[in-house]
C-alpha cells in the first residue's frame, strides 16, 4: 500500500524558521538548537529516521548526533542495497544542504520501482 508521512506540528512556508523546542527528540536534526535558526532540511533528516526505523525494525528512542551515534547508524545502512536504505542514509547527512530532498527520493524510487503490465501492482524491494 501506499503511504504518506506528514507533520503539521510547525508547518511553515518561512525559508527559516526559529527554533524553539517543538518537535520529538528522536527526529531532531543536528541544527536543531535552541535560539537558531533552520531550513525545511530537518524534515528530510526526520524522514531518514523513520526510513532507518523501519529497516532496523525498531524505533530510535534518543537523538542521533553527529559526535555520539550517527556513524553507527549510517554504517547499518550502507551494508543494505535497499533503495529506502540509500534515501535515509542521504537524507541522514550532518550538512542540510547534502541531504536528499523529498523531490530526489520520489525520483530515486521512481527509478527502482517497476509498474506490473499486468497487474499495474508495483514491484521493488524495500
Amino acid at each position: 500500500p501506499d503511504a504518506m508521512l506528514t507533520d503539521f506540528g510547525r508547518a511553515s512556508d518561512n525559508p527559516t524558521i526559529l527554533y524553539d523546542w517543538p518537535g520529538t527528540v528522536p527526529y531532531l536534526a543536528p541544527e536543531q538548537v535552541e535560539g537558531k535558526t533552520h531550513g525545511r532540511a530537518v524534515d528530510y533528516w526526520s524522514c531518514g529516521i523513520v526510513g532507518l526505523e523501519l529497516i532496523l525494525r525498531r524505533a530510535i528512542t534518543s537523538r542521533i548526533m553527529p559526535e555520539r551515534n550517527l556513524k553507527d547508524y549510517q554504517d547499518s545502512l550502507e551494508i543494505s542495497d535497499s533503495p529506502l536504505a540509500k534515501c535515509s542514509l542521504a537524507m541522514l547527512q550532518v550538512d542540510p544542504n547534502r541531504r536528499m530532498s523529498a523531490a530526489d527520493a520520489l525520483s530515486h524510487f521512481k527509478s527502482t520501482w517497476t509498474i506490473g503490465a499486468s497487474n499495474k501492482r508495483r514491484v521493488g524491494s524495500i
